[in-house]
């Protein structure tokens, strides 16, 4: 029921690791918690192998997986069909039964941090007048059971707005960081 890899570091090996959880997920329909190290980073065939597995619906935990490396730069980049391909939204779309999400993404690339950091109390605040609204799904997730959400080291990906997308009725714990490597920069927590 329960695999946890969390204590395992595969840096040399990542791919080995990958295609060998590819193979395994199948054969695990009662899975529901799967926490993994954030050393590994898992295919889109690794994610959806553990999307589309016999029980699904059974995963109650989520942790330590690595946000896909899709991230626009702007909204435009998003569409529909983007968010509903993407693996990592398709696996929490199968698993309704989620009461913890532990997601991490790749954070923001260093240079883009040093240049926003230059302007901090320059320039003026952004108007919200005039930009388009946020993408709503038509088809949102249901994760009426989700209590805790963490997603470190993200800022715009295909998840977060899908999450945005989606009521959470149950959410007792947030957490949402762009940064992984600053203690508190501009984080919600």
């Amino acid at each position: 029921r329960d695999l946890d890899l969390s204590g395992l570091d595969c840096r040399c090996a990542g791919l080995a690791a990958d295609e060998l959880l590819t193979r395994l997920f199948p054969l695990l329909p009662f899975l529901s918690t799967f926490a993994l190290n954030t050393t590994i980073t898992l295919s889109r065939r690794a994610l959806a192998a553990l999307a589309f597995r016999d029980g699904c619906q059974h995963l109650t935990s989520l942790k330590g997986i690595q946000a896909p490396m899709t991230q626009p730069i702007n909204q435009a980049n998003f569409s529909e069909l983007a968010l509903d391909t993407d693996p990592l939204v398709q696996l929490i779309r199968n698993s309704p039964g989620l009461e913890e999400i532990e997601v991490h993404g790749p954070g923001l690339d260093p240079l883009e941090t040093d240049f926003a950091f230059q302007f901090v109390g320059i320039l003026p605040p952004a108007e919200m007048e005039g930009q388009e609204p946020i993408l709503q799904m038509d088809n949102p997730l249901k994760l009426d059971n989700l209590k805790t959400l963490s997603m470190h080291s993200t800022h715009a990906s295909h998840l977060m707005l899908a999450l945005l997308s989606s009521e959470l009725p149950s959410l007792q714990r947030l957490a949402v960081t762009p940064y992984d490597d600053l203690p508190y920069p501009t984080s919600l927590v």
